[in-house]
């Protein structure tokens, strides 16, 4: 309980992404430590896979704010 309340506690995003954005992020960070990978490139892998669908969930988002919902 009282890690939860250290001012470096930092919450998981709030999105529906979330669950494979963190997997994504550890396959990253398990392709540079493998040395399959730079640093960047897995970075890149991880944007070029994820991005299309955030975008997707923000257009969702953006329109039913637009709507009133």
């Amino acid at each position: 309980y009282e890690a939860s309340l250290s001012k470096n506690t930092v919450a998981p995003a709030k999105t529906a992404l979330w669950p494979e954005l963190n997997a994504e992020l550890g396959a990253a960070v398990d392709a540079v430590t493998n040395m399959h990978a730079t640093p960047k490139e897995a970075m890149d892998h991880v944007v070029e896979r994820l991005q299309p669908k955030l975008d997707q969930q923000t257009e969702r988002y953006e329109a039913r704010k637009r709507l009133g919902l």
